[in-house]
């Protein structure tokens, strides 16, 4: 299962979501990503959600990463997704 913890591969990531927040001005930084990414074989789209917890006493991260094969979200979004076709004619279809 590939992931994606080094840089060089999540700096081609789509970002979804980046949350940075402290709660009380000097408390510690809670810093939140999402971001979608392919593998290293462009077999699989991986969903990546990155949570760390910063203060200057102590750093904390974790990384969940969820993928799916492109060939069966193809499959779902052609049989479950919104259908819009264009013609070359300019007409437009269902």
């Amino acid at each position: 299962m590939p992931t994606f913890s080094d840089k060089a591969q999540s700096a081609d990531a789509f970002i979804l979501n980046q949350r940075t927040s402290n709660v009380c001005g000097t408390g510690p930084v809670l810093f939140q990503e999402s971001r979608l990414a392919l593998s290293s074989d462009l077999d699989r789209i991986v969903l990546v959600r990155y949570i760390e917890h910063y203060s200057p006493e102590c750093e904390q991260w974790v990384e969940y990463s969820h993928s799916v094969s492109v060939a069966e979200l193809t499959q779902w979004l052609m049989a479950n997704g919104q259908l819009n076709v264009v013609s070359s004619d300019g007409s437009a279809g269902a």
